[in-house]
């Protein structure tokens, strides 16, 4: 019998597991956090400051989906049109992909994705059938603050 052990800081592969085997298993599971996977530290391998914001952003706006947490992934989305390293262009189809911008994360993302990973391929797959067949144009839409709010004329009805 084949078991995976999972846990959040790592994933330990075992073979032939029985009762009597898992206390020392468990020890095994324990000994692997030590603060240190393959060289690095479990926050650095796992993940840039890119990554970091976007999840925090999406954790949010999946929670509430209020104004804020929308003004928060379209702050995101400005500071990483702004940067030029790939990662942050990787971040970015996401939030375009969150904000359903899926003609711009096909564009972009089909300037990123390596031909030879079948995960980009896949994912340039739907990205391109959404592009096709919605663009940009079920986006959500960035709300107003309410000094933006007020300074929009009134219009009256006649």
């Amino acid at each position: 019998m084949r078991v995976f052990l999972h846990f959040d800081f790592c994933a330990v592969p075992f073979r032939n597991v029985n009762r009597r085997s898992f206390l020392p298993l468990a020890a095994v599971a324990a000994s692997c956090y030590n603060g240190s996977v393959i060289g690095k530290t479990w926050e650095e391998s796992a993940m840039n400051e890119f990554q970091r914001q976007y999840i925090e952003c999406s954790k949010r706006y999946r929670e509430k989906e209020d104004a804020d947490s929308v003004r928060a992934l379209y702050a995101l989305k400005e500071s990483l049109e702004a940067e030029s390293a790939p990662e942050a262009k990787r971040v970015l189809v996401d939030v375009y992909d969150l904000l359903d911008f899926k003609k711009s994360a096909y564009e972009l993302f089909s300037a990123l994705a390596s031909k030879s990973d079948r995960k980009d391929l896949k994912r340039l797959g739907s990205l391109k059938e959404y592009a096709e067949n919605w663009g940009d144009t079920f986006a959500v839409k960035c709300p107003k603050t309410a000094g933006e709010a007020k300074r929009r004329p009134v219009c009256f009805k006649r």
